[in-house]
C-alpha cells in the first residue's frame, strides 16, 4: 500500500518517503488545509497529497519525485514515482466508488443512436480492457477479465484512485478532441466531460444534501534577502503529475517575480501532466512543462487558462541521473537542458517521443500570453475565446487554434505602387485638363464695344 499520514487540521511539514513497489501509494491527507508541504518521494509507485481545503505552497513548498534508489535504476532509469495533488475535495473526498461503478460496468454503455443527455446513468465508454491491462502491469494480476473488477474493488481506495484518475482524464481529453471534430456526434459539445466531472464531484449527495467544494492550489515564487525562493511540483526521473482542484483556482506563478529554473510544474523524465481545475489555471511568470516526453491535458471548468508572461530564454537543467551497475559502479546519465516558461510538451532530442497538448476552457479564455504554448506533437484547444494565437507553436497537427494569416507584403507593395501610379496619372490628367480649360477660356473671351443704337434724332414737333 505505501505510507499514510493523516491530519485533521492545517499542517506544515517536511518529509522523505520511500516506496518499494510500483503498486505503492503513499498518502498525505488533511481534512482542512495543507500548508508549505515539502516532500521528497523516492522509489516507484505514487505519492498522493490530498486536502479538503487549500493546498497552499506559497514560495516555500516543493513536492519532488527523486527517482529510484539503488540497482533497480539500471533496468528502469525512468521509473520514479508519480505525484497526485488533490485540493478542495471536501471532507469526504472525490466520489471514487460512484465513479468506478459508472465507468467500469459494461452495462452502463449508452446507446450511440440516442442523445447522451437523455440517457442518465449511461456513459460513452467503459474501461474493462484498460483495467485488466493496468492490473496486470501494476499487480501482476493473472485472473480473467471477468474477475478483474472484483479484484480491483478489493484494493484500498487510494490504489483504486490511481487508475480512476486515468479514466477521468481520458474522458476529459476525449471531450476536448471531439469538441473540434466535425465527424463526432459530440462536435461542439462538452457533455461527455461534464458528465465525468459530475460523477467524480457530485453536487448533491445520496440523501439530497448539497455538496460543496472549496479550496485552491497556490504556488509561486517570491523575493527574499537571500534571493528568489520557489515552489514546484516536479518529477526528476519518470513519473507523471496529476493535479485536481475541485473547488477553486490553480495558481502556478505570479507576475512581478522572475522564478528560478525549476519553479512550476515539471516532468523532467518521461511522464504526463494532467490538470483539472474548477476555476482558472494561471501561470504568471512560471511554467507547466513536460521536458523529456509526455502529454499535457489541462481543463478549467469555469475559468481561464493563461500561459503567463514568463521568460522564454530561461534554461532548465535536468539533474544528473545516477545509475548503479551490477558491479556497484556509478554512472551518470547525460542531461539535456530545456528552456522557457508557459505551457509546453518539449522533446529536446530526437529520441524523445513527441508530446500532445489538449487545453479546454468551456466557459473561459485560453491565452497563450507572452510565454507561449508549445507542443512537440499535436495540439488541441477548445474555449470560448483563444487569444495571442500567434504565440502558439505546434510541430504536429493543430486543431481549434485560430488561423493566423501573414500579410502578403508583395501584394501590399504592388497595390501601393499601383495606387501611387494611378494617383500620378490622375494628377497629370487633372493638370492637362486644367491647362486645356484655361486655354479654351482664353480663346473664348470676346470684347464688344457699343458705338450706337442706330436711327436719327427724335422729332420734337411730332
Amino acid at each position: 500500500m505505501g505510507n499514510t499520514v493523516n491530519f485533521s487540521e492545517s499542517q506544515t511539514f517536511r518529509s522523505l518517503i520511500l516506496n518499494n513497489s510500483t503498486s505503492d501509494v503513499s498518502v498525505i491527507s488533511a481534512g482542512n488545509e495543507i500548508l508549505f508541504a515539502n516532500v521528497d518521494i523516492a522509489g516507484p509507485g505514487n505519492l498522493e497529497l490530498s486536502a479538503g481545503g487549500n493546498v497552499y505552497q506559497s514560495a516555500q513548498g516543493v513536492i519532488e519525485s527523486i527517482g529510484l534508489i539503488g540497482t533497480p535504476k539500471l533496468t528502469n532509469p525512468n521509473g520514479g514515482a508519480g505525484i497526485i495533488v488533490l485540493a478542495g475535495v471536501g471532507s469526504n473526498g472525490p466520489n471514487w466508488t460512484g465513479f468506478a461503478n459508472l465507468y467500469l460496468n459494461p452495462a452502463n454503455v449508452a446507446d450511440p443512436n440516442l442523445l447522451l443527455v437523455n440517457q442518465p446513468g449511461k456513459v460513452v465508454a467503459t474501461y474493462q480492457g484498460q483495467l485488466l491491462a493496468w492490473l496486470q502491469q501494476m499487480y501482476r494480476f493473472t485472473g480473467s477479465a471477468t474477475s478483474a473488477l472484483a479484484y480491483f474493488e478489493s484494493l484500498p481506495i487510494e490504489q483504486q484512485s490511481v487508475f480512476l484518475l486515468q479514466v477521468y482524464f481520458t474522458e476529459l481529453n476525449e471531450t476536448g478532441l471531439e469538441y473540434n471534430d466535425p465527424t463526432s456526434r459530440f462536435y461542439r459539445t462538452y457533455v461527455r466531460g461534464n458528465d465525468a466531472i459530475a460523477a467524480l464531484f457530485p453536487t448533491v449527495g445520496p440523501n439530497g444534501q448539497k455538496i460543496t467544494y472549496n479550496g485552491s492550489l497556490t504556488m509561486f515564487s517570491a523575493s527574499s534577502p537571500n534571493g528568489v525562493t520557489d515552489s514546484s511540483i516536479l518529477t526528476d526521473f519518470g513519473g507523471g503529475i496529476t493535479t485536481v482542484v475541485a473547488g477553486g483556482q490553480t495558481i502556478v506563478g505570479v507576475n512581478g517575480v522572475t522564478p528560478g529554473a525549476h519553479a512550476g510544474i515539471l516532468t523532467q523524465g518521461s511522464g504526463d501532466i494532467d490538470m483539472y481545475s474548477e476555476g482558472s489555471v494561471l501561470l504568471g511568470e512560471s511554467r507547466v512543462l513536460t521536458t523529456f516526453g509526455g502529454n499535457i491535458v489541462i481543463w478549467s471548468a469555469t475559468g481561464d487558462i493563461n500561459a503567463g508572461i514568463g521568460a522564454k530564454g530561461t534554461v532548465i537543467f535536468a539533474p544528473p541521473g545516477i545509475v548503479y551497475d551490477q558491479f556497484a559502479d556509478i554512472l551518470l546519465s547525460p542531461t539535456v537542458p530545456s528552456s522557457g516558461a508557459g505551457i509546453g510538451t518539449l522533446a529536446p532530442i530526437p529520441d524523445v517521443p513527441a508530446g500532445n497538448l489538449d487545453l479546454v476552457a468551456p466557459e473561459g479564455t485560453i491565452d497563450a500570453g507572452e510565454a507561449g504554448i508549445r507542443a512537440s506533437g499535436n495540439a488541441n484547444l477548445a474555449a470560448r475565446v483563444i487569444v495571442n494565437a500567434a504565440n502558439i507553436s505546434v510541430a504536429g497537427k493543430t486543431t481549434g487554434v485560430p488561423t493566423i494569416v501573414s500579410p502578403n507584403v508583395a501584394a501590399i507593395t504592388a497595390a501601393s505602387n499601383a495606387v501611387g501610379s494611378s494617383t500620378n496619372v490622375a494628377q497629370e490628367v487633372a493638370k492637362q485638363q486644367t491647362a486645356a480649360n484655361q486655354e479654351q477660356a482664353a480663346q473664348s473671351v470676346i470684347i464688344v464695344e457699343v458705338l450706337g443704337y442706330g436711327g436719327g434724332d427724335s422729332d420734337s414737333s411730332n
